[in-house]
């Protein structure tokens, strides 16, 4: 248990005394699972399951299956881990709706942590107010982002369902290449016509890579450094 632990190696003193920013990766996973088992410390278990995981990266790809496979960890403690990795989740994607878009930049900074390393194609728009402000955030399909999924109609009628005034449209390419297809330029051409009937502003079209993004309306790719 970490109260068994010497002083030096407890993450709960640690933490009290420096606080938890001050904490391992490993030692913030020991407070949570609080235990170890007769073969290893609560220390080495955290280890196991990040090892397990690919890394802190992919920790957010944990299932119940994984962690009930590693010794040490049975149905309530892999519950309350995979309640914590989700409430990280939702606390990354509840970003606040003071948000305001100047350019491009500002899109893939504010969607990145959802996107870029998720595994399938996500088509989200942002639905903005007159002030260019973010209304809401919604995510419309999820799978690849061809012409026949992707409904103009749907899109729109989405903004208008909240009094949005502009939309940007962005989407992941799970291969972490942000060059657009054939299917991207041609589902940006629907966009634009049908914004003129929808009086609706389409602002621009992005794609989010691995370090990455491709703006229609900018024309151009973006490097981002890691």
């Amino acid at each position: 248990m970490i109260k068994d632990l010497p002083i030096e190696e407890n993450p709960r003193e640690k933490a009290l005394i420096n606080g938890l920013a001050s904490l391992t990766n490993i030692e913030l996973l020991a407070l949570l699972l609080r235990t170890g088992n007769k073969q290893k410390s609560v220390l080495e278990l955290s280890t196991e399951v990040i090892n397990t995981a690919g890394g802190m990266s992919q920790m957010r790809y944990l299932n119940y299956n994984q962690l009930t496979a590693i010794n040490g960890i049975k149905k309530a403690k892999a519950i309350e881990l995979l309640a914590a990795i989700e409430l990280g989740k939702r606390v990354i994607s509840e970003k606040t709706l003071a948000f305001t878009v100047e350019n491009p930049g500002d899109v893939y900074h504010f969607l990145k942590s959802d996107l870029m390393l998720e595994t399938q194609e996500h088509f989200v728009i942002l639905i903005l107010n007159c002030r260019h402000e973010l209304i809401k955030k919604q995510t419309l399909f999820i799978g690849t982002a061809d012409c026949s999924l992707v409904s103009t109609r749907d899109i729109y009628k989405a903004a208008l369902s909240v009094n949005g005034v502009a939309i940007i449209c962005v989407h992941n390419h799970p291969s972490g290449k942000a060059s657009p297809s054939d299917d991207d330029y041609l589902i940006t051409k629907n966009l634009e016509e049908s914004s003129t009937i929808m009086h609706i502003e389409f602002i621009d079209h992005i794609i989010i890579g691995m370090h990455e993004y491709y703006s229609f309306k900018a024309g151009r790719m973006f490097s981002v450094a890691e």
